[in-house]
């Protein structure tokens, strides 16, 4: 029979062993009972609203160990969801559709807009003034919490994605063409601001009034430090496409984007750096509460209490596990970009092979320290058929393949 310090023991092991698997990302348990959100309002560590297509509303209110289905009877997509506390929020979607709750979802109640344009992303700097932004360059704005919507005057007629307001009055948007919007008056007035891409912009963020972050297509990362009246591009490890962004003050940020890609920042983006992610599916949005506890949400839900970083004791964000990644794009031609993370120093070798197991090219056979690396295979001067090709990755006792499908 166990004594009673052998059982604290084991109690303080099993405490250990727990905390030790949750550090970095991982994947809720139990995972929600469907897939792919579009948005997602963190509340407090345990609270947070989730949502996607056809009204799907849901939230967990126990840090994701389970889930209140709230969803609302519609077959619009919800796109966007924004809550000022744990009882007021707001939802907006496709054909205009927006939704409020004063009682923490337990009722959404349909509210009337003056438009029918799909509506993407939602803002509240208070319980009562919010901005949503969509299609063809709409912009509503509300200061009675949603009673009365009214249009307010856009610059550009582009699709509209994210919007963030550092207060009442200062307020940046971003969208197709590179657009980038500013306010410093509640949106009386949207001036747009030139800045050095045309891209599709999905994802904004400010750390505070001065310094902020846009992220999008193609791996474009802008960033300014003085509101928007100039913004730079920054370097990114690599080239998906960026869909959400998210900074807790002027140096603490996250990227996320398509398959699964995570990318961390300490010191206001002059570096990013890659972080294991335990999903390949793309993820759409990324929120924290501070600068540790945060989600993902997109194909799968996704949470950190570490900040991301694996072990919370290692402050450069090394991996400390082995991860091949899904090649982007994919299908591709010519050239295709792949991710791999290496948790202790190996031998590393790389190799690609045809569907008969011949080997096409060897990309990577040298020794590696613990990092996230990414290369790519392109046809070059290979005669390559489309098909599908596989890529092996060895390192130590980690071997992984994964397909890959060139399209010419």
């Amino acid at each position: 029979m166990l004594n009673t310090k052998s059982l604290i023991t084991i109690v303080l092991l099993i405490i250990a062993e727990i905390s030790f698997a949750q550090s970095g990302w991982f994947l809720q348990s139990p995972d929600p009972p469907v897939g792919d959100f579009m948005s997602a309002s963190f509340i407090d560590e345990n609270t947070y609203t989730l949502v996607g297509p056809a009204g799907l509303i849901i939230r967990t209110t126990d840090g994701g160990t389970s889930w209140i289905n709230q969803s609302y009877p519609t077959s619009n997509d919800l796109n966007g969801v924004f809550f000022t506390d744990i009882n007021t929020g707001t939802a907006v979607g496709d054909n205009g559709i927006i939704l409020r709750t004063t009682d923490g979802g337990t009722n959404w109640l349909s509210q009337t807009n003056p438009t029918t344009n799909g509506m993407i992303s939602v803002y509240f700097t208070d319980t009562n003034t919010g901005t949503a932004v969509g299609a063809v360059g709409t912009i509503l704005h509300t200061t009675d919490g949603g009673i009365n919507w009214t249009i307010q005057t856009s610059p550009v007629n582009y699709v509209l994605h994210d919007i963030c307001f550092t207060d009442a009055n200062s307020g940046t948007i971003v969208g197709n063409v590179g657009t980038i919007l500013h306010t410093t008056n509640g949106g009386a007035n949207w001036i747009l601001q030139s800045n050095p891409t045309t891209k599709i912009l999905f994802g904004v963020s400010f750390g505070d009034e001065n310094n902020g972050t846009a992220t999008g297509e193609g791996g474009v990362i802008l960033h300014t430090t003085n509101a928007g009246l100039n913004w730079v591009s920054q370097t990114s490890p690599i080239t998906v496409w960026f869909y959400s962004v998210c900074f807790t003050d002027a140096n603490t940020g996250t990227i996320v984007g398509r398959d699964g890609i995570i990318l961390r920042t300490t010191d206001g983006g002059q570096n990013w750096i890659s972080q294991v992610s335990p999903t390949s599916n793309y993820l759409r949005e990324v929120r924290f509460i501070d600068s540790n506890i945060g989600i993902a949400v997109g194909g799968d839900v996704l949470r950190t209490n570490t900040g991301g970083v694996t072990d919370v004791e290692d402050e450069t964000q090394l991996p400390t596990e082995f991860a091949l990644m899904q090649n982007y794009p994919n299908p591709f031609n010519p050239v295709t970009s792949i991710q791999y993370a290496i948790g202790s120093w190996q031998f590393v070798q790389l190799k690609v092979y045809d569907v008969l197991g011949n080997e096409i090219a060897t990309l990577v056979n040298e020794e590696k320290s613990p990092g996230v690396y990414s290369v790519e295979f392109g046809t070059g001067s290979t005669e390559l058929s489309s098909g599908i090709y596989f890529y092996k990755i060895t390192a130590g006792e980690f071997v992984q393949t994964k397909k890959m499908i060139l399209v010419k």
